[in-house]
């Protein structure tokens, strides 16, 4: 194994990142993953805000390549819609992740969602609009570096849609959507920590033009 000490990783929460008491319950259950060698970071979409997502994907892509131009390994992990941008982002920039996690991510079926949901959220809208064309360019490496956490029963994330097909899919033994994420944040931080060691580090980044 290859400790995580040269590895960041970026955690992207889903709706409702722009609640600060929510960042802060969940910043809190990710300062527990550094007893374990992980070295987390937070970037939050705005989900709620009256943006669109590319200016979004764009500066997730970028803090991705910041770090690999530093020299640093980078891990994505992303929780419901945090997912769908961990998906997003691969697609652009998955050859420089060492290994990504979603936790209960919305990954298949838009349409089941809510419009009340969707029309207070516009930027997770324009992310699931991309999400089918973005895992489509996922190659079985990126794939193969890829684990999908998903809860018993989840009448939010519904268990299927959650299953990425060539990668990782772990049922974890809880239910419920939030209570899915906490028990993650809480209870997965040695596995996260543990199964991105397992991978190969990235091959040194080299900036287009160099």
């Amino acid at each position: 194994m290859r400790p995580l000490t040269n590895t960041t990783i970026i955690y992207i929460p889903g709706l409702f990142d722009h609640m600060h008491w929510v960042n802060r319950l969940q910043r809190a259950a990710l300062k527990t993953w550094t007893k374990f060698g992980g070295q987390p970071e937070v970037f939050t979409v705005r989900w709620a805000d009256d943006a669109e997502f590319d200016p979004r994907l764009d500066a997730l892509c970028d803090r991705v390549l910041e770090l690999r131009a530093q020299g640093r390994q980078v891990a994505l992990v992303g929780a419901s819609a945090g997912g769908s941008a961990v998906v997003a982002a691969l697609a652009r920039v998955g050859e420089q992740v060492r290994g990504s996690v979603l936790i209960c991510g919305k990954i298949h079926r838009p349409q089941i969602i809510p419009d009340l949901v969707m029309d207070r959220n516009e930027v997770f809208e324009d992310a699931l609009e991309e999400t089918d064309s973005a895992l489509s360019q996922l190659d079985a490496d990126v794939l193969a570096r890829l684990v999908s956490l998903r809860s018993i029963h989840d009448a939010i994330v519904p268990p299927q849609d959650s299953i990425i097909k060539g990668a990782h899919n772990i049922r974890m033994p809880i239910i419920g959507h939030l209570a899915g994420i906490g028990y993650a944040l809480l209870r997965y931080g040695r596995f996260v920590v543990k199964f991105c060691e397992k991978l190969e580090p990235r091959p040194p980044h080299q900036p287009v033009g160099d």
